[in-house]
Formats: structure tokens, sequence, C-alpha cells
């Protein structure tokens, strides 16, 4: 958990965290992390001679995964057209022979035989593609009509049309409405996103957040190619997926979640073939200027753009997506896939809507099918009462009950309330200074459990690291404070002793803060010094001197001041800076992992609703309408 916080020094072995034997490190050339030889698996006897990659950039890692983002190139909409212009006119002269104006199909054709090519030079091939353009507030940047910005008169009749794609997640019949905390403060899903192509800019295999349904507008430009697979078919796609990069998937499970896999429709139709010995269903469509594309729950899909255009997509649901929703949830975490929102909040206020609107007339839900809003109805009470009981089951286990008993009770609804104000506070303290939006750490600010991702309900356990990490420092201090001199050593003499010594008739005063500086020019003297690697690693040969021992506790206490008083600085900001959050589901799972001394000083219970009181109000209030 310490190591969300605080930041590493760069010599330290990434599998033991020990910094002993410097001779034995070697420091990938891709990621510049450093790792024992006797760490690896297999072990290493002699240094490499040629270039050297850890497992993690041989395999691909988490943070690795994706595209290169350019952060520098920042164009207009015009630049990025012309731009688009002359690479489409490089590309038609290079694989059309002088065609500009390709048809869809032989586009087509060219885009799946550059993703499926093995050839080195095609596969440096790259294009750039304008994706997610947000910003955090709703309306800042849209292609439809806002009151927030100008618009032209005659679109005045689209202010507030249901499928201006501004207004389309909180539409009579979305579910999204059911979000009341930050509902829209979402970007992407209930915050319209930009996405300005060019010839073959491509989006990967998805399915989207929470498996809800999406729009995507074409405002302008050149046709957008897509492709779908039903969600009847997706266990098929994610079988063949796993099979053909297992190392990937290994090395980050939620892998298909993130937008980075791309494989062409007659490859996944083989392989599905060749393992089920059945057809999958792939469907596509060609999207032009002024049409809708919507996408259904739990459908995977994926396309790329035939030359420049202008799309905008956002998210929304209906009735029916419930159930897929818990689907969503349900197949998060074991994957550890973060939620978005939260999913049980949803369900709680449909359930209250409901009960405040029984035997009205006038509600959303009336011009919906009756068998669809009943079967929202059930679903909605059936799965939040489950989640009820399973906290009731959990919060009886004796093993949960000891670890939580005397721990800070927190009451949840205040502190929201109090944090909530605070947020706002702190975001009219910045805008009165300057214009400024919600940075990414403050929207991460969010309670999820660091194990599950998922939002934890009910009852929850708070970890302070910097409780904690003021703990370590107090024990290494007190620690230190028993070594005290003896009374027949005075602290001028000790300190005497230590920091002075003779050599050849001269006096060398030492201290503590150039011990390191000192023994890096020991090290580095010309009779001593290890030959310059192309690689940068720390290669030292056997003529190295032998290391010093390293006071590892020295070192920690020292790593755990820098952390601290980081951590003071960041919660001035951001009040949750430093703090996370378990479920009781994980904290079951990992009683083990926790010392109850230790908890006693860094733990707090959030507590948000009594279970009584919550069966309570299901079963004698809304119970005799469902059946379970």
């Amino acid at each position: 958990m310490k190591d969300m916080f605080k930041k590493k020094k760069s010599n330290v072995c990434e599998k033991c965290g020990k910094l002993d034997e410097p001779d034995t490190i070697l420091i990938c050339d891709d990621c510049n992390r450093n790792f024992h030889m006797r760490c690896l698996n297999p072990i290493l006897e002699e240094v490499p001679d040629t270039d050297w990659f850890c497992d993690d950039c041989l395999k691909g890692s988490s943070a690795e995964y994706g595209f290169e983002e350019d952060f520098e190139s920042i164009y207009t909409i015009r630049e990025f057209a012309r731009e688009c212009d002359d690479l489409k006119r490089r590309y038609c002269n290079e694989m059309f022979d002088g065609n500009m104006n390709p048809s869809v199909d032989a586009i087509e054709s060219v885009f799946w035989k550059l993703v499926d090519t093995q050839d080195e030079e095609e596969e440096d091939f790259e294009v750039r593609y304008g994706a997610d353009i947000h910003n955090d507030g709703p309306g800042e940047i849209s292609a439809f009509p806002t009151r927030s910005h100008p618009f032209k008169e005659e679109y005045s009749k689209y202010l507030d049309h249901p499928f201006n794609l501004t207004n389309l997640p909180f539409a009579k019949g979305s579910l999204l409405n059911y979000i009341k905390e930050n509902r829209e403060q979402i970007s992407g899903m209930t915050v319209p996103w930009l996405y300005i192509g060019s010839m073959f800019s491509t989006f990967c295999w998805h399915k989207e957040d929470h498996y809800t349904l999406s729009a995507n507008y074409c405002h302008m430009g050149a046709t957008k190619k897509w492709y779908g697979i039903p969600a009847a078919d997706c266990e098929m796609f994610e079988s063949v997926f796993h099979d053909l990069c297992p190392d990937y998937f290994s090395k980050q499970p939620d892998l298909l979640h993130q937008l980075v896999t791309l494989l062409s429709p007659d490859r996944i139709a083989e392989l599905v073939r060749q393992k089920f010995g059945q057809k999958i269903r792939i469907f596509s469509v060609d999207q032009e200027p002024n049409e809708f594309v919507i996408t259904f729950p739990k459908v995977y899909h994926a396309g790329f753009n035939c030359g420049f255009n202008v799309n905008e997509a956002v998210n929304f649901t209906m009735p029916y997506w419930l159930r897929y929703g818990k689907q969503a949830i349900d197949e998060y975490k074991p994957v550890k896939k973060e939620n978005v929102f939260n999913h049980f909040k949803l369900l709680r206020n449909i359930l209250d809507d409901l009960r405040a609107n029984q035997g009205m007339q006038d509600v959303w839900w009336t011009n919906f099918e009756i068998s669809s809003i009943s079967s929202m109805k059930n679903t909605a009470f059936v799965d939040y009462l489950t989640a009820v009981r399973n906290y009731k089951a959990k919060i009886s286990n004796t093993d949960i009950q000891s670890l939580l008993d005397g721990l800070e009770v927190v009451d949840y609804p205040n502190y929201l309330k109090s944090h909530m104000e605070d947020r706002l506070s702190r975001r009219a303290d910045r805008m009165s200074g300057r214009k400024g939006t919600m940075s990414t750490e403050e929207e991460a600010d969010e309670i999820i459990c660091m194990n599950c991702k998922a939002y934890p309900n009910f009852k929850w356990l708070e970890l302070d690291m910097l409780k904690k990490v003021q703990l370590d420092i107090d024990k290494y201090t007190t620690s230190q404070e028993s070594l005290l001199p003896t009374p027949n050593h005075t602290p001028k003499q000790d300190h005497a002793a230590r920091f002075l010594k003779e050599e050849d008739g001269v006096i060398i005063v030492q201290d503590d803060d150039d011990d390191e500086s000192g023994a890096k020019r020991r090290s580095t003297s010309s009779d001593e010094e290890a030959p310059v690697r192309k690689s940068r690693r720390l290669a030292r040969k056997s003529e190295s001197p032998v290391s010093q021992p390293i006071d590892e506790a020295k070192l920690e206490y020292e790593a755990n001041l820098s952390l601290l008083r980081r951590l003071k600085r960041r919660r001035k900001q951001f009040p949750n800076y430093g703090k996370v959050y378990m479920c009781l589901n994980c904290l079951e799972q990992r009683l083990d992992d926790f010392e109850r001394g230790q908890l006693k000083h860094c733990g707090a219970v959030f507590l948000e609703n009594e279970v009584r009181e919550l069966e309570n109000y299901l079963t004698d209030q809304l119970g005799a309408k469902f059946e379970i």
C-alpha cells in the first residue's frame, strides 16, 4: 500500500526492494527499473553484453499497453484537416495507385492487411487520431448546440432535443438519471467526447463501461467503419483472445477493457471455428455524416476511419439494461477494473423513486412497456436486497468484527456532506485565482476499494497512510533513543569518536549527509571506475570494491520522512490524499495482511447504513410488490 504513495529510490531492486550488492544490479534498457540478477527468473550469472529488458517490457505491462500520446502537438480543426489531407494523398499514392477516392471496401482491405502484417516496415505505419477530446465540465466541448456556448439561431430547436448527445444520458428512461452524486462529471459517459479521425485511425475491440448503451454521431467528414459482436457471442470472442496472447492477460487481466486490442473479423472467425467448431456473428456498418450508430449492452465493437471526420459519443441506458449493469460489476471484480459509478447506489435510488411515486400517473416509466418496467423493478429489488443480505453475512463474521472493533467510526452521510462542501470551496478558491478545472487527482478522490476497484457499500475500512508513516517514524525514533550513549561517554565525546579520524596526519571531518556522496566519489575514482555501458545499467565487474553494509532501517526512516512531508503537503489540497479503502468482501479475504496494533492507529470504519433498517425498508415497504 505504501508503494502507491512513495517514490522509490532509483537504484532499489524492483523485486526485493533492497539496495545491497550494487555490482549485481541491472537496469532495464526500456523502463530504467533496477533488478538484482539473483532476483530474476531464471537467475542471471553474468552481466549481459547486449541490451537487456525486464519481463514487463518484453511482454508488456499495464502502463505500456496502448497508443503513444502526443501531448506537444496542438492543432486547430482546420490544421488537423489539412494534415489529414496530406497524409491521405501520400497513402493513396502509395497504396491505391494514385486513386484519391478509394472505396470503403478498398480502404478496409488495406487497413486489415496493415493490422495483420508481419512485415517490420509496415509495422511502423503511423497515423494520428484526435481521440477522447473532452473537458471536465458538461457542455464545455461539444459540436452540439448548448446554452453555455454561442450557436446559430436555426439550431435552437436542438437545444433540448433528447438526441442532442449532451442531453441523451439524462433523457426520460435513461437510468443514468439515478446517478445522484457528480452525475454530470462522468467524463466520456455522461459528458460527450469528440473524436477527430484520419485515414486508418482506429478504435479497438471493447465493451462500454458498465455495459451501457452508447450513441455515436458523425458531424462531418469521411466514413467511419464499425464492427460489432452480439452479447451472446462475447464469451467465444474473449476465449480466443485469451488463447492468442495469454502472457498479456497474465500481466493485465482487464486487457480487453483497455481499447488496445485489435484483430481482424476474418482472423476472429477463423480462431472461433478452430476452437468451437461454429461461427461467430460479426456485423458491420458504414457510418456517414448526420448518422447515429447505437451500440447495445455488452456488445464488443471496433472500427476505423476512412479519412478526416468529426464524431461525438456518449453513453445512456434503457430500463432493460439493469441486468447487464449487475453483470458488469460482477465481471469487473476478478480483473480489478475500476467502477465508473456506484451501481448499488443507483439501485437504491431507483427503489426510493418507485416508492415515492407509487400510484402516480405522470411518471417517466408510463411511456415504456409494462413488461420492461416490471423487469426493471424486480431486478433492482432483488439485486439490492441480495447485496444487503450478503453484507449482513459478512458483518457477522467474528474475525471481521474483532478487526474493526475499537476503530473510529465515521458516519458516511455526514462525511459526504462536509466533503462536498470542502470540494466546492477548494474549487471556488482555484477558480477565483485563475481559470481551472477539477484536476485528475481530485477526480480520483472517490472512495473505491483498493483491492477489487469497486465502490464499497454499507460499511468499509479506511486506512490512512499518513498515520501509518508517522507511526513507523515514531517507532524508529524510539528505537534510536534506546541506543543513547552511556553516562561515561558524553554526547560530545561520542560525536568526536564517530565523526573525526586521522589519515596520514590529516584530520578528516565526516558527516552523515556526506556518506553517500563520499562513497560515490570513492567508488568512481579513476583506478576503480567501471566501464560506461551503452545500456546505462550498473555494471560492476569482479574488481569492483566490496559494497558496504547498508542500514536499511535508516534508509526506510529517511524515505518515510520524505513521504510524510509529501503526504502533509498534498493533504492540504486534497483531503483524501494518502487514504485508501477496503470493502468487507476484500477485507475478509485479506484478514491475515493486517497487524491489529497498527490498524488501531491508522484505521477507521465508515458506516453508511444499519443492516436492520435497510432490510426492513426493503422487505416491509417494497417486498410485497415483487417476486424474490
